[in-house]
């Protein structure tokens, strides 16, 4: 840790966080919120209307039997923004006229805290933004694939692959004069994913950014893309309208992403397991973890980290398995890569409305029951208490050998 960081976190914990906030408005820059981008930007591209998702809620272990509900998606378009500014980890755009921030413009936005990286204070109607120290030109016209949480595998797959498909079909990346935007992915997975679709176009340049919030990239025209599904950054309690993740992103990944790699599986030599579990062992997590763990072990179960495993051989692990379980985690996008599995999600009590993963598991026809406990906080973020017992319940009823 660098002698200002140790700096900081001392006065983080002996000044009052009023006056620390204080202190970064009146050297921060503040911006209007654009209320009404799409009227003042031209649309090159029509992404989808406003939809109403189904969204198939799971078992919830002696509380709730599944139920489908349908929540809302906003209409998405490209919009077309000459002198737009972006930078790292955050997915404010500033122009000439203010700012375009589409998670402001949902409800949902007031029940959590923002994440973007170069975010200081915002009202109503303004955002106040750490100053840029480094500002890179990029002339001709840019696609921006920077956002908060933009390189965590679970954001990545939902949120910001379906631009480059997005692009694709509106035909930007034939385009001369286009440069794109990316984070240095430390993800491989990613990485692969990206690569995957940017190597069909050798006339795109790109440009990895720089990873400081307090570097932007001022784009003289840029196509900006809203992020494709809707995930609260932190929110202080779970709705199940919180996460969206609509069918027309569905569709890619199932589509162009399990298709493709299911088809190459057969080329992995991975040995495959009727049973999987996800292994988290940092936070969110059982604080009877070894006990839950001796219990998926004694069944049989092979344990995995599929962050550290090549994609092809991740889709072979989850096609080929018949049962899935674990603490709640990233780990669980990864079920469109089932065929058909059943899955037992443990998760804490205050994360239940949790949608996330549902949406992605009819993909893989994951039959799951959702296994609750004993919070130690009311936060989404609290570690939490399983019986083995309430588990063991759970193996019998759900029928696994």
């Amino acid at each position: 840790m660098t002698i200002n960081r140790i700096i900081q976190k001392i006065i983080n914990k002996c000044v009052p966080y009023k006056i620390i906030l204080k202190h970064q408005i009146a050297h921060a820059q503040k911006y209007p919120v654009i209320t009404n981008p799409k009227e003042m930007y031209s649309s090159v591209f029509h992404i989808k209307d406003g939809t109403w998702e189904l969204l198939h809620m799971p078992e919830l272990y002696q509380m709730s039997k599944p139920y489908d509900v349908k929540v809302f998606h906003p209409r998405q378009d490209i919009l077309l923004i000459p002198n737009a500014q972006v930078s790292s980890e955050s997915d404010i755009i500033i122009t000439d006229s203010g700012v375009v921030w589409d998670k402001f413009y949902t409800d949902m936005f007031s029940k959590g805290y923002p994440c973007d990286a170069n975010y200081v204070h915002h009202t109503q109607d303004a955002v106040w933004c750490t100053k840029s120290k480094k500002i890179f030109k990029i002339d001709g016209y840019a696609i921006s694939m920077l956002g908060v949480f933009s390189q965590l595998w679970s954001h990545f797959l939902v949120q910001f692959l379906p631009k480059l498909f997005y692009s694709e079909e509106a035909g930007l990346l034939k385009g001369n004069n286009l440069t794109i935007l990316l984070p240095s992915y430390k993800d491989k997975q990613i990485a692969e994913l990206v690569n995957g679709v940017l190597s069909k176009y050798p006339n795109v340049s790109i440009v990895n950014v720089d990873d400081k919030a307090t570097t932007s990239y001022l784009c003289s025209n840029l196509y900006y893309i809203p992020t494709a599904s809707a995930v609260t950054n932190h929110a202080y309690f779970e709705s199940i309208y919180d996460s969206v993740i609509p069918s027309r992103v569905l569709d890619i990944l199932q589509n162009k992403i399990k298709s493709t790699y299911v088809s190459k599986i057969n080329e992995c030599n991975i040995e495959t397991h009727d049973k999987l579990y996800f292994i988290r062992r940092t936070n969110r997590i059982p604080k009877n973890i070894v006990e839950i763990e001796n219990f998926f072990q004694e069944k049989g179960f092979y344990f995995v980290d599929l962050a550290k495993l090549s994609l092809v051989e991740k889709v072979k692990l989850l096609y080929h398995a018949k049962v899935i379980a674990g603490p709640a985690s990233s780990a669980w996008s990864n079920v469109i890569f089932c065929h058909s599995a059943k899955a037992i999600l443990l998760n804490s009590e205050n994360r239940v409305s949790d949608s996330f993963s549902k949406f992605l598991m009819p993909l893989g026809n994951v039959e799951t029951t959702v296994v609750t406990g004993w919070d130690y906080k009311n936060s989404i973020h609290t570690d939490y208490y399983i019986p083995v017992e309430k588990i063991q319940k759970v193996y019998e009823m759900m029928n696994i050998e």
